[in-house]
């Protein structure tokens, strides 16, 4: 099973086409907002949390959740 799952992730990986300019835009803007995330979770835990369980119930609310 677990070969048979490594040779379809090969093949949808090899039919992937993109440029490194792209890939490194995305890595780096993941990379920022994790670390913007990090930074309000340890200056203000408590507004962070709150704003996060309402943006996700929000969310959940709208996709009908």
């Amino acid at each position: 099973m677990l070969r048979k799952t490594l040779q379809r992730l090969v093949s949808i990986l090899r039919d992937q086409t993109g440029s490194l300019q792209s890939l490194t835009w995305v890595l780096g803007a993941t990379v920022v907002t994790v670390l913007v995330v990090v930074a309000l979770m340890q200056i203000m835990p408590g507004t962070t949390t709150n704003f996060f369980q309402a943006a996700t119930q929000w969310i959940r609310s709208q996709f009908g959740f």
